[in-house]
């Protein structure tokens, strides 16, 4: 009877493994023909393929330009909240969630292939904004500045240059703004804010920008998100 049940059990537990082969073999196939639907629409072709080399191209100038505002003289800001904060570096939980965030927003956002477009064309709209404020809004960092130490890019960008003038305005909160705004479930949308007010709230305390830093974050990817929008309209018609 003991050898029956084990038997039963076995079998049972095969039938749940096949089912699960069964959905992960149907999600895998829905996930393919909602790229290849994707890439056979002209206009998604056209607008990867031209944000893809312009971020390329973003990448390669911000490094030189990081250069050039870090050797100018800027304005230094009195910040009544940074006032009342003690620095603390906090790079370490500052990028360990952030890349756990980006990563998390890669696998939910590689489902939905026009979303995923979106997210990143208003990025680059992103970065190309904050080349223009960083260019015209000369600021120092701020009194007791902990710069922050990326455990990726400080090891291949910047020649060995300490960043503290990547200031007006914020692009790591921008970014987590992104995707709380493309994200549609409601678990994975409170995940992005949730991370979003945890970062902003640790780039303060470690002084690295200034308040309105974080709230023309808010501003401006608003701002590009609207931009964005009306971009995928148009790829969408083609």
């Amino acid at each position: 009877m003991l050898l029956h049940y084990t038997e039963e059990k076995i079998k049972v537990h095969s039938i749940i493994i096949a089912l699960q082969k069964v959905k992960e073999d149907r999600s895998i196939h829905q996930l393919k023909f909602k790229w290849l639907q994707a890439f056979r629409t002209k206009g998604f072709q056209l607008s990867l393929i031209i944000t893809l080399i312009y971020f390329g191209g973003l990448v390669v100038f911000m490094n030189h330009f990081f250069s050039y505002i870090e050797n100018r003289e800027g304005i230094l800001l009195n910040d009544w909240i940074l006032n009342q904060l003690e620095p603390v570096d906090l790079s370490t939980y500052i990028f360990g969630v952030i890349y756990s965030v980006l990563l998390v927003g890669l696998l939910y956002f590689f489902n939905t292939p026009f979303l995923l477009l979106r997210v990143l064309q208003t990025i680059v709209i992103i970065y190309s904004l904050r080349i223009i404020t960083l260019y015209f809004i000369k600021l120092d960092p701020p009194k007791g500045i902990i710069p922050l130490s990326d455990p990726f890019v400080q090891k291949i960008a910047y020649n060995g240059i300490v960043i503290t003038k990547d200031l007006f305005f914020s692009g790591h909160a921008a970014i987590l703004l992104i995707l709380f705004l493309a994200a549609s479930n409601t678990w994975v949308k409170l995940l992005f804010l949730v991370s979003l007010l945890f970062v902003s709230i640790m780039l303060l305390w470690q002084h690295v920008h200034y308040t309105v830093d974080v709230l023309g974050a808010i501003i401006f990817t608003l701002w590009a998100w609207t931009i964005s929008k009306r971009l995928s309209n148009l790829h969408q018609q083609n």
